[in-house]
């Protein structure tokens, strides 16, 4: 699906990844030092545009790239399996290129997006075990580990459980953190 605005911070702004996109976010997918964490696929910007091209006509599934504030793109965020009822969606597919302050502010962004504009009332997080980093940032928005599943690809997954009420909660010291860093 295609979100017509675009989401500001104070360091970052999110759009709706568009096909002429293929190229940047192709070599993010495919830098595998950044994100290790990523499902594998081609290198090939035909197949990533046709993959962008599905993307934004699929139902419930927002792809965002990240940028700066100069327009330089630095990452993505992705929302989806938006329930029918709007009530719940997962995030994921974060891949963050900038400092710390700008990844943090992404995935901020991606979480406003989910609560304030489409209004769910839960997200289910996932990340891969290992990937302590990524698990940790979540919990300081306040979610809450719920399930652990095996995987052929990447060994074992942590889902959690970030509700509109917990999120409301932790936001300000998170933002108060991006404000203190972001100067």
């Amino acid at each position: 699906m295609v979100f017509e605005g675009i989401l500001y911070g104070r360091t970052v702004k999110l759009r709706s990844v568009r096909e002429d996109d293929a190229a940047s976010t192709l070599a993010m997918r495919m830098d595998t030092s950044v994100n290790p964490y990523l499902t594998k696929i081609d290198n090939d910007v035909e197949k990533q545009r046709s993959f962008i091209k599905k993307q934004r006509k699929a139902d419930g599934d927002y792809l965002f790239i990240a940028e700066d504030m100069q327009g330089k793109p630095i990452g993505m965020r992705r929302v989806y399996h938006v329930s029918k009822n709007g009530d719940t969606c997962s995030t994921g597919s974060l891949i963050g290129l900038g400092n710390a302050v700008q990844n943090t502010e992404i995935a901020l962004l991606g979480y406003d997006f989910a609560f304030q504009i489409l209004g769910v009332k839960k997200i289910i997080l996932e990340a891969v075990a290992d990937n302590t980093n990524v698990i940790n940032s979540q919990k300081r928005y306040g979610a809450v580990e719920i399930a652990r599943e095996k995987s052929d690809e990447f060994g074992e997954f942590v889902y959690q459980e970030l509700t509109l009420e917990s999120y409301t909660a932790h936001r300000p010291s998170v933002y108060r953190l991006i404000e203190k860093l972001g100067r």
